[in-house]
């Protein structure tokens, strides 16, 4: 198949896990189980982020220490993401936000 160049993307950021950076923030917000780093269901290198199972209710954050600069005309997000929920009862929420935007404004994920 081929694509016309003009329509190329650049990547801004990539996060393997591999290192022990610091530019992740984890969060407790309810319950016991918390992130940890783990081989389990790793993208790109060896390594992920993951919460132990757990029978009681948890709530917790992952979040950038420093917020990602997407620019430019038609700007993407992407990412990997693996999980194994209980229906109707886990989940997750990837939250954007805009400079321009009012504070807390949420954008909906395509």
């Amino acid at each position: 198949m081929k694509s016309d160049d003009a329509l190329a993307s650049s990547q801004r950021f990539k996060e393997d896990f591999e290192s022990e950076s610091f530019l992740w923030r984890t969060s407790a917000l309810k319950g016991e189980a918390t992130w940890e780093r783990s081989n389990i269901s790793a993208g790109d290198g060896s390594r992920s982020w993951n919460i132990p199972s757990s029978s009681k209710e948890n709530h917790h954050t992952l979040e950038l220490t420093e917020p990602l600069q997407i620019s430019g005309s038609k700007p993407v997000l992407r990412f990997f993401h693996q999980y194994t929920t209980e229906t109707t009862y886990d989940g997750g929420v990837v939250e954007v936000s805009s400079m321009k935007a009012s504070p807390g404004a949420l954008f909906p994920i395509r």
